[in-house]
């Protein structure tokens, strides 16, 4: 598949929370794009059992060119912008803007975006953290214990569960064994 994934800020971090991101986005099989609006709120992860926060470096992603920063370039992408950021946070309005306006799947977790979206642009492709880890999943064999090890960073760092509405909830459930 030659699509490109729009990632918006959710997405980036949990990609980064699992320490294996550039695995993650090199064996998938999309173009990765970031908004430099996104980049800019995926700034930090937590630290397992304490106060502390750290930092999250994208530049040896760009660098290797598993992920570009995108802005807004087009006349066009900003109007759908302005429109977005008036019913959800600039990150994911910046995000969709680009998807919508390239034709690209746009990577989100925000439940919230995910509804404005699919009324304003139904034929906008959506995608999320737990769709693109399933994929890399059966693309990759890893063993249940590097999953649930993947996943449970995924709890950990980026603070991340899915919501009992999102149908790869028991997936992600019976791999951490807390159905």
């Amino acid at each position: 598949m030659d699509d490109t994934v729009m990632l918006d800020a959710c997405c980036t971090l949990n990609f980064s929370a699992t320490n294996r991101a550039a695995d993650l986005l090199n064996d998938l099989s999309y173009r990765f794009v970031i908004g430099t609006r996104a980049r800019s709120e995926a700034q930090w992860l937590a630290v397992p059992g304490s106060d502390e926060r750290e930092p999250v470096d994208l530049q040896p992603l760009i660098e290797q060119g598993l992920i570009t920063e995108a802005r807004l370039d087009h006349e066009e992408e900003t109007v759908i912008f302005v429109q977005l950021a008036a019913r959800m946070g600039d990150g994911e309005a910046e995000a969709a803007a680009l998807a919508v306006y390239r034709s690209y799947v746009l990577a989100t977790d925000d439940r919230k975006a995910r509804r404005i979206l699919s009324g304003a642009h139904p034929a906008l492709r959506l995608t999320g953290t737990l769709e693109l880890l399933r994929e890399w999943q059966e693309i990759t064999r890893p063993s249940d214990r590097e999953m649930a090890a993947l996943l449970r960073r995924i709890s950990e760092r980026a603070t991340y569960r899915p919501g009992p509405l999102n149908p790869l909830r028991p997936w992600w459930a019976a791999i951490l064994g807390d159905e």
